[in-house]
């Protein structure tokens, strides 16, 4: 009995993560609801994030830092963690060259940029991983 329990999660494990991306559309929108909940976002604030617009907005950096923290890409200390990004996209081509132009984005970013706003911060990583993202891995 136990083997089989064992086996189904094993199996269903390999099927959620068989193209390599640890998160699905589903998984995104879950961590989405559940750090508006806890940072009390508001409507609008949801609706430019669905509508992709990024322009200066507190609460929506947040927001995307709340995101980066509960899916283990992002760090305050550290930033990206890039063997939990690496695993995530592995596998697909534009990897290295993605991977290269966001640590070079975020290298130039200096502390004055976002002085003690931790959500700021973990905003301009995003941007920066946004953009390469769209250069190199976007199908």
């Amino acid at each position: 009995m136990k083997f089989s329990v064992a086996l189904l999660l094993f199996v269903g494990l390999a099927l959620h993560y068989s193209d390599g991306a640890l998160y699905t559309a589903e998984d995104y929108q879950k961590f989405i609801k559940t750090c508006g909940k806890i940072l009390r976002t508001s409507s609008e604030t949801y609706q430019r994030y669905k509508d992709k617009d990024f322009s200066e907005n507190s609460e929506l950096y947040c927001l995307i830092r709340c995101v980066g923290i509960r899916t283990g890409f992002y760090d305050d200390e550290t930033g990206t963690n890039w063997e939990r990004v690496e695993e995530h996209h592995s596998g697909k081509p534009g990897l290295s060259e993605y991977k290269k132009a966001t640590q070079e984005c975020t290298a130039a970013l200096k502390p004055e940029d976002y002085a003690d706003d931790y959500c700021k911060k973990s905003f301009q990583h995003f941007d920066c991983a946004r953009k390469a993202y769209d250069v190199h891995l976007k199908a």
